[in-house]
């Protein structure tokens, strides 16, 4: 019977019905000293992550993805209500470089586990130069931004982002927590 399910929603999704199935998507940073061109694929936490780092002129550009190993529906027909979900976790962003950092990372949902074609660096392995803003990259994200980029409109180097389809956040807010109702950015 499961596989009957999943069977038919397999097909529905081939056919193309907008928002189903999903693949829930987390970023994740790669540490170390990669070589050129290497990749390397685990499992662990029930999350399939793919490492791939190239390195240029002595420069490490570093784009790793984590995937959830089966796709999320957030649907259960096409035409049905969209589930809400919530997360929460604790990180901490630590350069081993002083005031050198990467640009952070992104958790995000997209159609295709497939992000072969996005960049390193400010766009945080989610698009490329050429795509951004593009509507056919289904993408939503939420972006933990460590530095400024004046090309998508970053309101500072320590701010939170929603993203759809692009980089240029729709909605931000500088980063920090809160302690006995007073904000403390971070």
């Amino acid at each position: 019977m499961e596989q009957a399910k999943q069977g038919r929603a397999d097909e529905m999704g081939r056919r193309g019905s907008s928002l189903w199935p999903l693949r829930a998507v987390k970023r994740t940073v790669a540490v170390g000293s990669p070589t050129r061109h290497s990749a390397t694929r685990v499992r662990a936490a029930g999350l399939s992550r793919t490492v791939r780092a190239e390195r240029t002129r002595a420069t490490f550009r570093i784009k790793g993805h984590a995937f959830h190993p089966a796709p999320v529906r957030f649907r259960e027909a096409p035409n049905g209500t969209v589930r809400s979900f919530s997360i929460s976790f604790v990180f901490g962003i630590l350069s081993s470089f002083g005031d050198i950092r990467g640009h952070g990372f992104a958790f995000f949902i997209a159609l295709s586990t497939d992000l072969s074609a996005a960049f390193p660096i400010q766009f945080l392995g989610l698009i490329n130069a050429t795509n951004n803003g593009s509507t056919s990259n289904h993408l939503f994200a939420v972006e933990l931004d460590t530095i400024q980029n004046t090309e998508f409109g970053d309101i500072d180097n320590n701010h939170v982002g929603v993203d759809i389809n692009s980089l240029n956040s729709v909605k931000s807010n500088t980063a920090g927590f809160y302690n006995d109702e007073l904000f403390y950015d971070i």
